[in-house]
C-alpha cells in the first residue's frame, strides 16, 4: 500500500500537473473554437477538457462503444454525441 501511495503522489500527481499546464498553454496558443474527443476519461483528455472549459471552449465527446455501466461513467465534456435515443435515455435517466 505504501508503494502505491508513493507512486500516486510522485509519478501520477506530477504527470497530471504537467498535463494540465501543457493543456492550458495549448488552448491559449491555438485558440480553438471547439474540441472533440473520442474519450473523455483519461488523464490527458481530462486535462484538455479542463483547460478548454477554463478558456470557455466547448467540448464534445463522441460515443465510441456500448454503454456497459452508465453509473461508472463520469462525463467530463460539455456535450456527448451518442448512437441514438436509447443510449441518451440510459445516460440521462
Amino acid at each position: 500500500m505504501e508503494a502505491f501511495v508513493w507512486r500516486l503522489l510522485t509519478v501520477h500527481l506530477f504527470n497530471s500537473a504537467r498535463y494540465f499546464a501543457l493543456a492550458h498553454r495549448l488552448i491559449e496558443k491555438e485558440k480553438p473554437v471547439v474540441l472533440i474527443f473520442g474519450d473523455d476519461s483519461g488523464s490527458k483528455a481530462r486535462a484538455m477538457i479542463h483547460a478548454a472549459q477554463a478558456g470557455r471552449v466547448p467540448t464534445i465527446v463522441v460515443q465510441h462503444g456500448m454503454v456497459a455501466n452508465p453509473w461508472d461513467y463520469l462525463p467530463g465534456a460539455d456535450w456527448m454525441a451518442v448512437f441514438g435515443e436509447q443510449t441518451r435515455e440510459v445516460l440521462t435517466s
